[in-house]
């Protein structure tokens, strides 16, 4: 694997593999059917071996510790448990976690939301138009109205630089849904159903005259994207009070996790999978 991911553009014949790693060819063609199998080796059509899908996303994964010091730094910061997701094949993973909730579910690395509406606005609300469109089309029912809804959301989740997702009894129940289905392996179909349950059932975010009021509102997470060299919405950090919050106070985490994200934006492993 490290002869190979050392030159992931290169072809190695099985003659050159192990005359530069000192086997026999029966091990080594064993090995490298092993690793086919598990997709971190693939073979070429000139009977040649190379470095498999799996060999990136490995040394991405690895490569989450260089974001560590940002996510304690803002957990300290916030007073929040504080998470990492990145956006993988139509779902958002995360990678990364740190703290302990003082109440509400915790949000552990492993964890896998789908890229469904109406989640995700923290990549989406920074897409193209026809990427907002395609993930507007995930909703199971639309109503005109919760299609305008989401449009003006949208629009204000990038003017301000992060998105709010509203604490309610229907978040908690969707969101502890998702966890059970997620350790279970379920379909799509499912989540496409819980997340559209979501968005008939509760608004989403906030609109600056929601939060006009002098009295709290309760707030699950706060979100920010982290843009990679191309200036795309790869990643995302996440701080998730789980409780109710002043105007002020989301405005002030909001903007720390906007900051934080700004601060990671651009590292190499700020990255989207196919």
């Amino acid at each position: 694997m490290e002869l190979l991911a050392a030159e992931p553009d290169n072809v190695f014949t099985l003659t050159a593999i192990t005359r530069k790693l000192g086997l026999s060819k029966a091990t080594c063609y064993a090995i490298l059917s092993t690793l086919i199998n598990h997709g971190w080796v693939v073979r070429a059509s000139s009977a040649g071996y190379s470095c498999g899908p799996a060999i990136p996303k490995l040394m991405h994964a690895t490569s989450y510790h260089a974001f560590r010091p940002c996510l304690v730094e803002l957990a300290d910061a916030t007073g929040t448990p504080v998470s990492l997701g990145r956006r993988d094949n139509g779902r958002i993973d995360i990678v990364d976690a740190v703290g302990k909730p003082l109440s509400g579910p915790s949000i552990e690395a492993g964890f896998r939301l789908p890229l469904l509406a109406p989640f995700g606005r923290d990549y989406v609300a920074w897409s193209t138009e026809a990427e907002q469109q395609a993930w507007l089309r995930t909703f199971e029912k639309s109503t005109s109205t919760l299609r305008t809804r989401i449009r003006a959301v949208l629009r204000e989740n990038r003017s301000r630089g992060y998105i709010i997702e509203r604490l309610s009894p229907e978040y908690i129940q969707v969101y502890s849904a998702l966890r059970s289905l997620d350790s279970l392996g379920q379909p799509d179909a499912i989540t496409a159903k819980l997340a559209g349950a979501l968005a008939e059932l509760t608004l989403i975010d906030y609109l600056p005259d929601e939060l006009a009021s002098r009295k709290k509102h309760p707030v699950a997470t706060i979100s920010a994207p982290i843009m990679d060299a191309n200036g795309i919405a790869t990643m995302a950090l996440t701080a998730a009070p789980f409780t109710e919050l002043s105007t002020r106070s989301i405005h002030k985490i909001g903007t720390l996790v906007a900051e934080a994200a700004r601060s990671l934006s651009g590292l190499p492993a700020v990255h989207v999978s196919p």
